[in-house]
């Protein structure tokens, strides 16, 4: 990461801070990251409303999964857990963020799905409790650590346009030309409209490589006060 001090987060960082429930690449990361005072942490309301909305989403999906496998365990193979997880995931779900939500689920988790859903009925009930509790728990957190105050944990911007299509018109088609996919590039030109309120340069932190991070050179071009940064560089 750069030297700016200014740091918009997207939606994958705020939750990479918030996920308990499964075992996280980047969660102990995350923990040092937050803990950093060199940094001001700055975020949207878009990324807020999309943070909030996988985690209700992860509920619904994590249980209708794990019932499944509950009830047809045999379709897993212990030799490819993960795999045959994830194959069985896309016949269950067919909407790609459904699918996205899932497949990082049974990434980080495999074992620990295989164990619970080969158990009995009480242990079992028991594991999707604890997921529901742990759901509810981020998002009460994301509630207290993202307001629409400075000196919040992360600083919650609540007035960027709803659509920057309209607002910058130039901008969001350039972007979109390379990046082709609206919701990204409406949370990146959030990260645009914030730096110009605040008259510094941003670095936008992020760990989506399909459309931010493989598009770096194309939005700091575009955009000559944001500077797109891996989280994981950090």
């Amino acid at each position: 990461m750069n030297s700016n001090k200014n740091h918009f987060l997207d939606t994958s960082i705020v939750l990479t801070g918030l996920i308990k429930w499964r075992k996280e690449e980047f969660h102990e990361k995350a923990n040092q990251y937050f803990d950093d005072r060199k940094f001001i942490r700055i975020t949207s309301i878009r990324v807020f409303s999309e943070a909030q909305s996988v985690m209700n989403n992860s509920r619904r999906i994590y249980s209708q999964f794990l019932q499944k496998m509950y009830e047809n365990p045999s379709v897993i193979r212990t030799s490819d857990l993960e795999g045959s997880m994830i194959f069985e995931a896309k016949k269950l779900f067919k909407k790609p963020f459904e699918q996205r939500i899932i497949t990082a689920f049974i990434r980080n988790s495999s074992a620990t799905i295989f164990s619970a859903v080969s158990t009995d009925a009480e242990t079992f009930q028991k594991y999707l409790t604890q997921i529901a509790q742990e759901i509810h728990k981020g998002i009460l957190e994301l509630m207290i650590v993202c307001q629409p105050r400075q000196g919040a944990k992360i600083a919650r911007f609540d007035r960027c346009p709803s659509d920057h299509s309209k607002y910058y018109p130039n901008d969001f088609q350039v972007l979109e030309s390379k990046i082709n996919y609206p919701p990204d590039t409406e949370v990146i030109l959030d990260a645009y409209f914030i730096s110009n309120k605040i008259k510094h340069n941003i670095s936008l932190i992020t760990l989506d490589n399909e459309h931010m991070l493989s598009n770096k050179s194309h939005i700091e071009a575009t955009l000559q006060t944001i500077k797109v940064c891996d989280f994981r560089q950090y």
